[in-house]
């Protein structure tokens, strides 16, 4: 079974998710706080977490929108302009994006690529969006090596704050290593014969390698949710499952899953469709509304579906 999360742990979710999360402060005219803005939920969450009512966050991507075909509004984009700091993830998520953030660098904006301060992992299959996975947040310790960067980036951008730029970077990579910890305790119960993945697309490339997991197949090939599988493709991925008695596919929550549904059907043994929260975080009524509890969350189902 699931080890129960750290009480220290449990603490900070729960005031995060009264008091955090997805969105933004309501800036007023004599709010002098740096503007940060974010173009995922996850990096919302990640810098609100961070630094707390020292900054104000604005999130481009959120709620299950897709970061690899979103389109900002106008408001979005002026916002960008304005911004203290962009945080963005890079390595090719936000492929519908790149004109527009190339074009608020060269309106000055100061942006910060989270991809570019980790190891990435290469891409079996790279696509026309670059040879790197950018899926990287799935492993809490990648996203460790990015926080501390990141802090010193907001020292530059806001000097007066940068003890607490410091240490709230300092607290929050603690928190990502508790929740290391607790995820290692949860997939132990899984058998190594039993870790693996087949998933809607390839996504799961970091959590499989931080955790003992191989990825045998996805329903859509490559790391972009832009891409269509061909027929030959859908029939390698259904006999791959039949080999192995793969019981379950994993799906996104930002995407349609009638292709994984497509898929189990034509099997023709008994598979089920877990939907794991992916590409943005869960709604405020989910127990993945910050990024800690969807890193927890997405585990405890991984877990569950391939140990029952």
């Amino acid at each position: 079974m699931p080890r129960i999360i750290s009480p220290a742990l449990a603490l900070f979710l729960v005031a995060v998710a009264c008091g955090g999360g997805e969105g933004g402060d309501e800036p007023s005219d004599t709010d002098n706080r740096p503007l940060v803005v974010a173009t995922t939920s996850i990096i919302g969450d990640i810098v609100s977490s961070a630094f707390g009512d020292g900054v104000r966050v604005e999130v481009l991507v959120s709620g299950t929108q897709d970061p690899h075909s979103y389109r900002p509004s106008p408001e979005q984009v002026a916002s960008l302009r304005e911004a203290d700091l962009v945080v963005a993830n890079g390595l090719g998520l936000e492929e519908a994006l790149i004109d527009i953030l190339d074009a608020s660098v060269a309106d000055g904006a100061e942006i910060l690529y989270l991809g570019d301060l980790i190891d990435p992992l290469a891409l079996d299959q790279p696509d026309d969006h670059g040879l790197l996975d950018p899926h990287f947040w799935f492993d809490p310790r990648r996203m460790e090596q990015a926080i501390g960067p990141l802090g010193e980036v907001l020292v530059e951008v806001a000097p007066a704050g940068a003890q607490m730029w410091r240490d709230g970077a300092a607290a929050y990579q603690s928190l990502l290593r508790a929740v290391d910890a607790d995820i290692r305790e949860m997939v132990a119960d899984i058998p190594e014969t039993d870790r693996k993945l087949v998933t809607s697309h390839d996504s799961l490339r970091y959590f499989a390698d931080a955790y003992g997991f191989t990825i045998i197949g996805t329903v859509i090939p490559g790391a972009s949710t832009l891409a269509e599988p061909s027929a030959s493709d859908l029939a390698d991925l259904i006999g791959i499952i039949r080999t192995e008695g793969v019981r379950v596919i994993f799906a996104d929550t930002t995407r349609p899953i009638r292709m994984a549904e497509v898929v189990a059907a034509e099997v023709g043994h008994d598979i089920t469709v877990v939907e794991l929260f992916t590409g943005a975080l869960g709604g405020p009524d989910t127990e993945a509304n910050t990024y800690l509890g969807y890193l927890l969350t997405n585990a405890r189902l991984i877990v569950q579906a391939l140990g029952s």
